[in-house]
Parts: C-alpha cells; sequence; structure tokens
C-alpha cells in the first residue's frame, strides 16, 4: 500500500487564490458596465475594487500580508548558500507587510494630501504621491539587482514580471487617472464608466502583480523546503 505524499501542493494553492481573484474582480467590472446604464446609486459597495470596505480590499490585504509571510520564511532559510540572502528576503517581507496595511488604510491618500498642500500637481501628477513612489521604485530596483541575478532565473524572472505589473497598476495607471480628472471640478467624473474601468484596471493588475509575486515565492520555496511544498 503505498502512501500519498504530504505537504502544500503550490499549484493548488495558486489556482485557489487566482479564481478567488477573478470573481471579486468580475464581479467589481461587470457591476460598473451594469451601473453605467442604469445609474451608479444602485452600487453594491461591497463588490467594488475601489473602495476600502470591500470583499476586494480585504482579499487584497490578505494577499499581501500572505505574500510578505512566505517572504520571511524563505528569510528563515538556513541552507547552504543562504548567507547574505536572509536580509534582502526580511526586506521584500517588510514592503509587503507596509503595503498590506496601506491597502487597507491608504497611507498613500493621505501622503497626496499632505504633498497637495505643499505644491501644487497636475496632469499624471495630479495623484502626488506617485511622484516619490516613482522614486522608491527605482531606489529598490537598483538595491535589489544583485539580489535577483543571485536567484534561479525562473524566480527572477517571475519576481521582476510581478514589480512591472504591480507597479503598473498601483502608481501608472494612477498617473492615468490623474491626466483623466485633471482641469474637472465635477465630483461625476469618478463615477463615469471611463475613470471606473480605469480603477478596476488598476485595481486588478496591483492584485495580479501580488499573485505573481506568490507564485515566484511558493517556487522558491519549493526549491529549498521540498519536504514541505511538492508538486
Amino acid at each position: 500500500m503505498t502512501t500519498r505524499p504530504s505537504g502544500v501542493r503550490p499549484k493548488t494553492v495558486l489556482s485557489a487564490l487566482f479564481i478567488a481573484w477573478l470573481v471579486l474582480w468580475s464581479a467589481s467590472v461587470l457591476q460598473d458596465l451594469f451601473l453605467a446604464l442604469t445609474g451608479f446609486d444602485r452600487k453594491i459597495w461591497l463588490l467594488d475594487v475601489d473602495f476600502e470596505g470591500s470583499i476586494y480590499t480585504w482579499f487584497s490585504t490578505l494577499l499581501l500580508a500572505f505574500a510578505g509571510v512566505l517572504a520571511f520564511v524563505l528569510a528563515s532559510w538556513r541552507g547552504e548558500g543562504s548567507r547574505g540572502f536572509a536580509r534582502q528576503w526580511a526586506t521584500i517581507g517588510a514592503i509587503l507587510l507596509l503595503l498590506s496595511m496601506d491597502e487597507s488604510l491608504s497611507f498613500h491618500e493621505r501622503l497626496s494630501g499632505i504633498l497637495g498642500g505643499v505644491v501644487t500637481t497636475t496632469g499624471i501628477f495630479k495623484f502626488a504621491w506617485v511622484i516619490p513612489a516613482l522614486a522608491l521604485v527605482a531606489i529598490v530596483a537598483i538595491l535589489f539587482l544583485p539580489f535577483l541575478r543571485q536567484l534561479p532565473r525562473r524566480v527572477a524572472g517571475t519576481m521582476v514580471a510581478a514589480g512591472a505589473v504591480f507597479v503598473a497598476g498601483a502608481v501608472g495607471m494612477e498617473m492615468v487617472a490623474g491626466q483623466y480628472v485633471t482641469g474637472e471640478e465635477s465630483e461625476e467624473i469618478f463615477v463615469s464608466l471611463s475613470y471606473r474601468l480605469m480603477a478596476n484596471i488598476e485595481e486588478g493588475l496591483e492584485v495580479l502583480g501580488v499573485l505573481l509575486v506568490i507564485k515566484a515565492f511558493l517556487m522558491q520555496a519549493r526549491m529549498l523546503y521540498p519536504d514541505f511544498f511538492r508538486d
């Protein structure tokens, strides 16, 4: 009698998370398309990707926290060749946990308010927080380049793709939206179908980026902890 190997299957975990994301994101998109015809006064905010009190925001917060915990698990590995990498993994974990906090507490929006009181921004920099965000992204990319070069090619490539997708959503789409609302005085612009689709694309890319980084972390964990993670 053969015993079925125990352990976590990364593909199963990723499939479940991806399906959950796709269902929640699709619900928001379909709702906005429907409300564009019937009126946004009937909106179910629990299904909205851009609302702090929605199921989607809660899910996104949990995903970022999960990714952060995985990074700390990788930082704790003490096998051959681990020396010198624990600090980088722990730093990545801390960044992800901070992003998880920001997802539910919206620190970046408060930063925009502070910067808006100091300088006047418009166009793609309408939401002023993207300015320091772009600088931080550049700094992190430069500092972690040597670390990425030491990782297995597939893991490093997936992490780079994850970062690119996340930044494209969180910062890139925010800049596009800033350009779109510049010069508009009416609050109705924020419930227009165009703006709502931008918000859905932004939040969708953010979570897709997090799913990709989780995939990269699980790939690395599969190599480092073969007794716990299995195919």
